[in-house]
């Protein structure tokens, strides 16, 4: 499993009693391209530790919408999608773990322009990280 240079938390917002610890482990450019790295971690106190819990059930049944936003050309980087329109990034659904473990997603985007050294991460509209280094 990675490891997150910084964490953050937040009050569950669906699914659960409880907190979301999300950790960033990287964003780091290759090419064109640049993939995000987070840890998601469900911190429930009303939930057994066996239970299976979703990225879509910590986000109260929904997907979210994980971007990346560069404050110095005031854009908008969205999870480019793959010639079937399907995201290049992790699915809710799909993206799994138990109460209090981590489970790593990654998130594929437009590479920010050279001049561009860091940026904001948001699921919605939700910051979850400031001022992020853009590795080259």
């Amino acid at each position: 499993m990675p490891e997150a240079t910084r964490t953050t938390s937040f009050r569950a917002p669906g699914g659960g009693f409880g907190t979301i610890d999300v950790g960033f482990v990287e964003l780091k450019v290759g090419g064109r391209l640049a993939t995000l790295t987070l840890l998601w971690t469900p911190r429930y106190t009303d939930t057994p530790p066996t239970k299976e819990i979703s990225v879509f059930d910590m986000f109260g049944q929904h997907n979210p919408a994980v971007t990346l936003v560069d404050s110095t050309n005031l854009k908008r980087y969205v999870v480019v999608q793959d010639s079937r329109s399907v995201e290049l990034g992790a699915s809710g659904l799909r993206t799994k773990t138990v109460n209090n473990t981590p489970a790593s997603a990654s998130y594929t985007f437009a590479a920010p322009p050279t001049d561009v050294r860091t940026v904001d991460v948001y699921a919605d509209d939700r910051l979850l990280f400031d001022a992020v280094t853009v590795v080259r």
